[in-house]
């Protein structure tokens, strides 16, 4: 089991690095979609990484990307349910708040400060991106009250 893991981690190793090199590897996008459904964090970060870098330019792939990162967010998993809800934030497209608003309400409210620190950087590039979007939500109330959150981070955030 260990080895495979390894292995999975070493092919994706290779994907972006020629990613890195200009070559493209688009072709390989539907397999790294359904390499993502893992819940190895680590491999995790690499195929987040290429999905956001190469769903960019395509408007379907855009969409396969949001709806990766969107049954992530719903992750037991806080670790994997914040770099999900980071992901999905950096993507840059037309109604992209359609998209994170769900989400990052969902993180505002979660109980570990991980995934409440990431949703306050994902209200962050939403208000940036489409701030009228942003206006008609109830997050600048939430952001008020993480400024009394116990942990110090999300506090700071919130600030």
């Amino acid at each position: 089991m260990e080895k495979d893991i390894t292995k999975r981690r070493d092919v994706i190793k290779k994907v972006i690095a020629y990613m890195t090199l200009g070559i493209d590897v688009s072709s390989l996008f539907a397999e790294m979609v359904k390499a993502s459904s893992i819940d190895d964090i680590v491999a995790k970060k690499m195929i987040y990484h290429y999905l956001t870098a190469n769903s960019k330019d395509n408007k379907e792939l855009v969409i396969l990307t949001i709806n990766r990162f969107l049954v992530d967010c719903k992750s037991t998993n806080a670790k994997i349910w914040g770099l999900a809800l980071r992901s999905l934030c950096q993507l840059k497209f037309n109604d992209s708040a359609t998209y994170t608003q769900g989400a990052i309400a969902d993180g505002l409210d979660d109980f570990d400060s991980y995934v409440r620190k990431t949703a306050i950087i994902g209200c962050i590039k939403m208000y940036k991106n489409s701030w009228k979007e942003f206006k008609a939500t109830n997050f600048t109330e939430k952001l008020h009250n993480l400024v009394k959150d116990p942990d110090p981070n999300v506090v700071i955030n919130a600030i």
